[in-house]
């Protein structure tokens, strides 16, 4: 497991071009080898080969995460699955704008976690939510949960 500097409160992507590197449907940006226990901050732009940050993960290694930006990732379907968005307790701040292929923020059937109960608070500490230029959008969750 790769673990980042316990300093580190901070971690900016930007602009990785499709030719670079492909994702194919099965992969994700983060997957569970990475872990980022003090990291605060995370800004991810013009990511085009990217269909999603966290994909199939039960778990996340950000948990300490109050800022997630996200812009300019016109292959991004979806941000986070239930699992991962239920353990962002102390996100405080949500951006997602001019991603062109955006359905869902938090996405569930598709992960099979649909049937969790209703009784979940996902990002109880949230203070702004900034959904922006997302002509895909469907939903936020199709989950019947509390979200903010």
């Amino acid at each position: 497991m790769l673990e980042a500097n316990s300093m580190s409160t901070e971690i900016t992507v930007d602009r990785a071009e499709p030719e670079e590197r492909k994702f194919s449907a099965n992969e994700s940006l983060f997957n569970e080898m990475l872990e980022f226990p003090g990291l605060e901050t995370l800004d991810l732009y013009g990511l085009n080969a990217v269909e999603s940050v966290w994909q199939l993960q039960t778990t996340c290694y950000m948990v300490n995460l109050t800022s997630l930006k996200v812009g300019n990732c016109n292959s991004l379907k979806y941000l986070f699955s239930l699992a991962v968005a239920e353990r962002l307790v102390k996100l405080k701040n949500l951006q997602v704008y001019d991603c062109k292929l955006t359905e869902d923020i938090v996405v569930t059937k598709k992960l099979g976690e649909e049937g969790r109960s209703g009784n979940k608070i996902l990002f109880p500490q949230l203070e702004s939510l900034t959904l922006s230029k997302l002509s895909t959008l469907r939903t936020f969750c199709h989950e019947k949960v509390i979200t903010l």
